[in-house]
């Protein structure tokens, strides 16, 4: 008998608890979904070396042989169920046409600013039969935080940078605005990734009115 199942028989530790954790039926279907590719496209892409991160203007981004297409066919022929796309990583720049900045597609070559890289992947996503998620770093955008005079100073991971209420409260609005618009104008998704903390009262007891 394992030691597990020993407490488990002699009521100790914490099975003596009647409530267990069950998943729910949420969890269960993204298990279900097994093996997943994450593409991790971004400006950095075309980055030059040691540049700050979300200094690299929308003119740099320009690919020439993009094909979300090939990423599906490759995933699919894997055994991949789903893919997931970084829309908008720790730099700032959005892989869509959004309307919150213009750090993004429409303000690059490619396309000529029509592009909408969002759109293209999850075309190709449904075309080959995979479930498509997209990944945002909520509270880490290089480049929106580059621009804002109230924004601490000093690395962008720092937990204390959006302390300040008004700051926080732009972000937050923007923050909001992006995940509405990808999750509205591209139709189902499976899910949205984000990581990250947005303040200091997400890891401590003194609370700052963050949601």
């Amino acid at each position: 008998m394992s030691i597990l199942l020993m407490l488990i028989a002699s009521g100790r530790g914490w099975a003596q608890s009647s409530v267990l954790a069950r998943p729910t039926s949420q969890q269960l279907a993204f298990q279900d979904l097994e093996l997943g590719v994450f593409i991790h496209y971004s400006i950095d892409t075309y980055a030059t070396p040691d540049a700050p991160q979300g200094s690299t203007p929308p003119s740099a981004f320009n690919p020439t042989e993009l094909n979300p297409e090939q990423w599906a066919s490759a995933a699919k022929a894997m055994g991949a169920t789903y893919m997931v796309l970084t829309a908008r990583h720790e730099q700032g720049f959005c892989l869509w046409p959004t309307k919150t900045t213009d750090y993004s597609v429409a303000s690059s070559p490619y396309k000529n600013g029509k592009g909408d890289i969002v759109k293209e992947f999850v075309n190709a996503c449904r075309k080959y039969g995979l479930k498509a998620g997209l990944y945002t770093a909520p509270w880490i955008d290089s480049h929106w935080e580059a621009s804002q005079p109230r924004h601490k100073d000093g690395e962008t991971g720092r937990i204390d940078k959006l302390d300040d209420p008004e700051l926080y409260k732009k972000a937050l609005q923007k923050e909001k605005a992006q995940i509405r618009e990808l999750m509205t104008n591209y139709g189902p998704l499976t899910f949205i990734w984000d990581d990250h903390f947005g303040r200091s009262d997400a890891l401590d007891a003194v609370h700052r009115g963050g949601n």
